[in-house]
Formats: structure tokens, C-alpha cells, sequence
């Protein structure tokens, strides 16, 4: 193991740009640099080996179509983390925990956790084909409740379908003028 005085390693890493530079130099997969998480204190341990950050080599990127938010995310990875055991590589376990707690208080941005997901746990549901973000379903606020006007659904089509996602585009009602006023006027009311 290498020792380098102060000075000389004020010649390279002066500050916390320089810092970050020489973790990615170094081929640390860092969070972006302006992420919470990567405070000067957090990257001097990384360093240091006191808290944990993958090496490039150890991150296999997997597609995650719609992601959760960034908390639940955040929560996923945290729970990941402290289930791993380290059994191979002991010395690891502490700043492996210290990095889940800190993600857990400030976490980074999204695509980085879910690439440290994916490379821990490629069977994740987050990476299923089939994977739809949870929703808040609204079905059990129905709007139209007291009404009697219902829109038939034929051979069940409407029924088992997922939440549909929110588009950009105009959206289609099922629904006659009538009722879309009886459910503005509701909406106001409340």
C-alpha cells in the first residue's frame, strides 16, 4: 500500500471537482455530480473504502421501462443492499451498509440506483417484461357513483385491464355529455 504526503495529494485532488474526477478516473460508476449524495465527506470515504460505490466492471445495465419514483426506488436498492451478505469480502459488509443508509436519506438520481439493482439482482421485477410501474388506482373513487348510467363492457374487455398510463395526447371518454357534466359538477363540490 502506497503513502502519499499531504502536498502531493493536493497536486492532484484539491477540491470536490477533483475529487469526483479522480473517482470516475479511477472507474468508480459515481452518481451524477450534483446529486445530494456526492457530498466532498461521502467521496472522501468512498476513497477511503468506508463507504461503497461499484466499479464500472461490476455494473451489468438492464432496461427498467417506467421506473417507480425515486423514493420507492431508493427503498428497493436500501432493502437489496442490507439483505446482500458479503460472506466473500467481510471487510466490505460495514461500508456496504453505511452507502444503503445514506441512499436511503439522500437518494441519487434513478437510473443510477437501478443500475446497481440490475447488477445485484438481474431477476428484480423491475426488469421483467411485464413489469408495469405501480399506480394509484382510482378505481375505488368512483366519480360516478349514484349514477345510473354505466358503460357496458361486451365480452369483458374493460375488465383486468392494467391502469392505463397518463398520454400527452387528447384522451378518449366513454362517457355522453351528460354525464361529463354531472362529474365537473361533483368535482367542484368537493
Amino acid at each position: 500500500m502506497n503513502s502519499l504526503s499531504p502536498l502531493e495529494v493536493g497536486q492532484v485532488v484539491n477540491s470536490k471537482d477533483t475529487l469526483y474526477e479522480a473517482l470516475v478516473r479511477n472507474q468508480v460508476h459515481c452518481p451524477k455530480y450534483k446529486d445530494l449524495i456526492m457530498t466532498t465527506e461521502f467521496m472522501q470515504r468512498v476513497q477511503r473504502s468506508e463507504s461503497w460505490l461499484p466499479s464500472v466492471k461490476e455494473i451489468k445495465l438492464l432496461n427498467c421501462f417506467g421506473p417507480p419514483p425515486k423514493q420507492a426506488v431508493a427503498e428497493i436498492l436500501y432493502n437489496l443492499m442490507i439483505n446482500t451478505n458479503n460472506e466473500h469480502q467481510p471487510e466490505w459488509q460495514s461500508a456496504f451498509i453505511d452507502t444503503a443508509q445514506r441512499i436511503r436519506k439522500t437518494p441519487p438520481d434513478v437510473k443510477f440506483m437501478l443500475a446497481i439493482i440490475s447488477s445485484m439482482d438481474q431477476n428484480n421485477k423491475l426488469f421483467a417484461k411485464d413489469y408495469v410501474k405501480p399506480r394509484l388506482d382510482l378505481r375505488g373513487n368512483d366519480l360516478l357513483a349514484g349514477n345510473e348510467q354505466r358503460i357496458l363492457d361486451p365480452n369483458n374487455f374493460f375488465t383486468g385491464l392494467p391502469l392505463a398510463r397518463k398520454s400527452k395526447k387528447r384522451s378518449i371518454s366513454f362517457l355522453d355529455a351528460k354525464m361529463k357534466q354531472a362529474i365537473q359538477i361533483r368535482k367542484m363540490e368537493q
